[in-house]
């Protein structure tokens, strides 16, 4: 979950703030996903739709950006899988919901 908040946030993070511009996942390490959403939005290269997407909204090189992550216990890959993936939508959809559209970063 990534944030645009011009002063620093308190308490945890909500996943229905305003300020939430994308929801993502993986089902491979947190770094490695980290690290293709930097090169796509602040090094012009492609890889990470969300990356590409805050390239073309915000054009800035990631001020007052603000990450929260999720870790899981579940060893089952194929539940695992499936696990991610719907946390993901539901947050999207709960956003949704909320405030009427999508997170800024999250057209599809």
């Amino acid at each position: 979950m990534l944030a645009k908040f011009i002063t620093v946030p308190s308490g945890s993070a909500n996943p229905l703030e305003n300020n939430i511009i994308y929801f993502g996942e993986t089902c491979r390490s947190l770094k490695g996903r980290w690290d293709q959403f930097d090169r796509s939005a602040f090094q012009s290269k492609r890889g990470h739709s969300g990356g590409i997407n805050y390239r073309r909204i915000y054009r800035d090189e990631g001020q007052h950006l603000y990450l929260a992550s999720m870790s899981l216990t579940i060893t089952d890959k194929t539940l695992r899988s499936c696990f991610i993936r719907f946390v993901e939508r539901k947050l999207i959809l709960d956003f949704v919901i909320k405030h009427g559209l999508r997170p800024k970063c999250n057209l599809k």
